[in-house]
C-alpha cells in the first residue's frame, strides 16, 4: 500500500508539474497570438501606407510628366519667337540702313552680311573691298 500511495503520490506532482507546465504554454500561446495580431495590424497598416505612397508616387510621376511637356512646349515658343524677333530685326536693319558691317551669328554657321558694302574693285596688282560712307 504504501508503495501505490507512493506511486500516487508522485503520479499527482507530475501531474501538477504537468498542469503548471501547460498554464505556462497557455499563457505564452496567448502573447504569441497577441504578437501576431499586433504583427498582422501593423502589416496592413504598413500595406496601406504603401499603397497610398504609391498612388503619391504615380501622381508626382504624371505631374513632372506633364511639367516637361510643358516646358518642352515653352522652350519651342521661346527658341520661335527669338527666330521671330531676331527675323524682325534684320529687316527693320534692311529697311532701316543700320547694316554696315554687321556680323550675325547662326545657330549652325557664321554669316557675315553686308549691306552698304560696294562691289569689288580691281586693281592692277590686286583684289580690294571698298566700304561705302
Amino acid at each position: 500500500m504504501e508503495t501505490a500511495n507512493k506511486e500516487k503520490l508522485i503520479a499527482q506532482k507530475t501531474v501538477e508539474k504537468l498542469e503548471y507546465t501547460v498554464h505556462e504554454l497557455n499563457i505564452k500561446i496567448e502573447e504569441v497570438n497577441r504578437t501576431v495580431t499586433e504583427v498582422t495590424a501593423h502589416r496592413q497598416r504598413l500595406s496601406v501606407e504603401n499603397s497610398e505612397l504609391i498612388k503619391e508616387v504615380h501622381e508626382y510621376k504624371i505631374s513632372l510628366d506633364n511639367a516637361n511637356h510643358l516646358k518642352g512646349q515653352i522652350a519651342q515658343q521661346l527658341e520661335d519667337t527669338r527666330h521671330r524677333l531676331e527675323d524682325e530685326e534684320r529687316v527693320s536693319a534692311w529697311e532701316g540702313g543700320e547694316f554696315d558691317k554687321k556680323i550675325f551669328i547662326d545657330k549652325n554657321c557664321f554669316s557675315f552680311l553686308f549691306r552698304n558694302a560696294r562691289a569689288w574693285r580691281t586693281t592692277p596688282t590686286r583684289w580690294r573691298w571698298s566700304w561705302s560712307r
